[in-house]
Parts: structure tokens; C-alpha cells; sequence
């Protein structure tokens, strides 16, 4: 196969968290995420949504025994930002395709992988890529077939 995939993770025990509406101003993002360092909270991922009059959702992921904390202090971070909300989803699943030195620049490895999750119908919500890993978040209840399409047509074996 010309995608080189070395190994693949699932981590089942995530969650999204989403401040909804926030205020898009670097200071402020900066703060809420120093808190979260604070409290010892690991970022797996983070995403930030459309622009709209200075305002954008934010989203990150974390391991979901770290939800505690974060909810601990929800209306301080919304406050950081000036956000609507936040919002907490545990039905996500993290999908990390390792491959090795350099998978940002293997030609056609985002492609391929997409691909497979479309065949079987596997929606994503956040992406991102980095030197020697591809990350997706997927919603819980398409992980069988998200297993499916990295066996099948990706042609990995995972546990």
C-alpha cells in the first residue's frame, strides 16, 4: 500500500469541549488555555471555527477523566473569552494515524484516509495533522465503522 501508515490509535475516552461564541482575541484564548495548564489539563487537540464578527467557536479535546476539572471552573473560562457557552461532548472517539517522520508531506496519506472513511460512511468533526501524525475526531457511534474502513480499505490491522 503507498500510504505510509506505521500504526494507528484509537482513544475512546475523550471529549470535546467547545466554547461557543468566543471572543477571538489572542490574550483571551492564551488565558483559558494557561488555566487549563494550571489544572494540569492535557490538550489532545485543538480547533478553532469560522470567524463571524470577531467571534468563533473553539474547540479542543482532552482525556475524558479531565472533564472534572474543566467544569470546575466553566465560568471562569467562559468569562476569559466572553463565550455563549460551553459544551461538553463525551460520545467522540480519537483516531491517530502515525507514519513515521514527515506524514504532512507524504502525498496523498489526508487523501486516502478520507476516502476510506467516506466509503463507509465515517463523518469527521476536527482534524489536524502534524510531522508524524494524523489526527481525526468521529463520533462514537460510527467507530465500528471506522474500524471497518482503516481493515478494509485502508488495509491496517489495529486491535
Amino acid at each position: 500500500m503507498s500510504v505510509p501508515i506505521e500504526d494507528v490509535l484509537i482513544t475512546k475516552a475523550v471529549a470535546k469541549i467547545v466554547l461557543k461564541e468566543a471572543r477571538d482575541q489572542p490574550l483571551a484564548i492564551a488565558n483559558v488555555f494557561s488555566k487549563l495548564s494550571d489544572l494540569g489539563v492535557n490538550i489532545l487537540m485543538i480547533s478553532q471555527g469560522n470567524l463571524r464578527r470577531g467571534r468563533a467557536d473553539i474547540g479542543f479535546v482532552v482525556n475524558e477523566s479531565q472533564v472534572f476539572k474543566i467544569l470546575q471552573v466553566e465560568e471562569e473560562l467562559k468569562q476569559l473569552v466572553d463565550a455563549k457557552e460551553l459544551v461538553v461532548d463525551r460520545k467522540v472517539a480519537l483516531i491517530t494515524f502515525f507514519g513515521g517522520k514527515n506524514i504532512d508531506k507524504a502525498h496523498g496519506v489526508v487523501a486516502k484516509i478520507m476516502d476510506a472513511f467516506a466509503t463507509v460512511g465515517v463523518r469527521t468533526e476536527m482534524m489536524a495533522i502534524s510531522g508524524d501524525a494524523f489526527s481525526v475526531i468521529i463520533r462514537e457511534e460510527m467507530y465500528d465503522r471506522a474500524i471497518e474502513a482503516i481493515r478494509e480499505e485502508l488495509e491496517l490491522e489495529i486491535e
